[in-house]
């Protein structure tokens, strides 16, 4: 492993807590997860495939975001599926609320299934309704 550097947007590989770290991020190519202020979990792998949540929760979640998503570039790491979760991945019910906001951003129907079958969810329609009424609310 090593450290990558692109411009000022950098991530120094430290060899033993296996992490790659920035300000206020790290990505564990172990365990393939990557946070964002110790707490934000914005990817995870799930039954082999790499989620990567790409809400934009703050301006510099946005830079952790990037940064990890070129290190997943630069070390050829494919992202299978994007979702939009505000609490982030592992929140409760998050699973619910990448599909429900994929329907309510009318994101393709390619986009909707590989949401459906990568997280192994469903909503019914009566569900996704109420997100949607709620979302509106926002």
């Amino acid at each position: 492993m090593y450290s990558i550097q692109q411009g000022d947007r950098q991530m120094k590989y430290f060899p033993k807590l296996k992490l790659y770290k920035a300000s206020n991020v790290t990505y564990n190519p172990v365990t393939y997860q990557a946070y964002s202020y110790r707490w934000w979990r914005f990817v995870d792998m799930i039954d082999g495939k790499i989620i990567f949540n790409e809400y934009k929760y703050s301006m510099s979640t946005s830079r952790h975001q990037w940064k990890v998503r070129t290190l997943l570039d630069l070390l050829g790491i494919k992202i299978d599926c994007f979702v939009k979760v505000k609490e982030g991945i592992g929140s409760a019910g998050w699973k619910e609320k990448a599909l429900a906001t994929a329907y309510y951003d009318v994101a393709s129907q390619e986009q909707i299934n590989l949401i459906k079958s990568t997280l192994k969810v469903k909503l019914t329609n009566a569900e996704i309704l109420e997100y949607i009424v709620e979302k509106r609310k926002e």
